[in-house]
């Protein structure tokens, strides 16, 4: 998918008013489109109030000689996309007035593809049949750290079912793409919308219980226990306690034991956030009966004698 490789190494800086044109891609002075190699050939550019950002865009698109409207303007410093400003303008006079004070500064902007198309390309590339290319997975879900800090984007993957796609990912993988996954599943719930959508969709919790297991790599099963505290701390204590229910059932075992081998067979990192689970849990439990419960379930599994250790 060559569209998809445009998509997050292609990243051009223009600076506002005839200065310098740079590849800012990190790939050395190179942007890959549809597989041909184009080198960023200096310019000048001049970014006219007057006209519509599309046609901004349009202007600094030739200048690569890019005959698609993939690319749009975002400024580097704000993280703010041009083209939203401009819709927001359509409904508040003053916002137009913002936007070229904004580009009134000398600031660098950014010629990067539409955040909604590289939404779809990674998309794609999580939608497959058969098996993972892990050669081809590697490199995107990696890159996905970088794309989470882009709110426009972000939100635009959580809307789209991202993060359970990268979820359904991390079982059917292993090593190093699973702990990808899983730092970029943390990103996306750095989100108000990305936290809303464990909460209101319950399977998304019981993958990543199925994550705490002594078949997964420990760093991953770390992760996940990660996540399911931050999801108890947040209105999601019921969530969480039928999730543990569920996936011990599935599996023929106790609920909670496998936070409580974690105590004990885990590193240090690993016990610290088994116990922080465990104490979120009874922080915020419902009732004094539900605590009781707990704690009674989690002695008859040997949690005093791990403790004492």
């Amino acid at each position: 998918n060559n569209k998809s490789v445009m998509s997050f190494i292609s990243l051009t800086v223009i600076r506002v008013n005839s200065s310098i044109i740079r590849n800012c891609s990190g790939y050395v002075d190179k942007i890959v489109v549809d597989d041909k190699i184009h080198k960023a050939d200096i310019g000048e550019f001049d970014y006219d109030l007057e006209k519509t950002v599309e046609e901004n865009s349009g202007s600094a698109r030739k200048l690569f000689n890019l005959q698609d409207n993939d690319y749009t303007l975002q400024h580097s410093k704000s993280k703010d996309y041009l083209f939203i400003l401009e819709e927001i303008a359509k409904e508040d006079v003053k916002e137009e007035e913002n936007i070229k004070n904004l580009l009134k500064n000398q600031d660098v902007l950014l010629l990067r593809v539409h955040p909604a198309i590289r939404v779809q390309d990674y998309l794609n590339i999580l939608s497959y049949d058969g098996d993972p290319d892990t050669i081809i997975l590697k490199p995107y879900i990696f890159r996905m750290r970088y794309e989470c800090q882009d709110e426009v984007f972000s939100e635009e993957f959580i809307l789209s079912n991202g993060i359970d796609k990268l979820l359904t990912l991390i079982q059917q993988t292993n090593g190093n793409i699973q702990s990808y996954c899983l730092t970029a599943v943390r990103c996306f719930m750095g989100y108000y919308s990305g936290l809303q959508e464990f909460l209101e969709s319950p399977e998304l919790i019981d993958k990543l219980f199925y994550l705490v297991n002594e078949e997964v790599v420990a760093t991953v099963s770390r992760q996940a226990v990660e996540l399911l505290f931050v999801l108890c701390n947040f209105d999601g204590w019921s969530l969480v306690h039928k999730a543990a229910k569920f996936t011990a059932r599935m599996s023929g075992e106790e609920p909670y034991l496998n936070i409580i081998q974690m105590l004990e067979r885990g590193d240090f990192d690993t016990q610290l956030n088994a116990l922080t689970l465990l104490n979120s849990l009874l922080d915020n439990a419902p009732d004094r009966d539900k605590v009781k419960k707990l704690v009674l379930s989690w002695r008859e599994l040997g949690l005093d004698d791990i403790l004492v250790r």
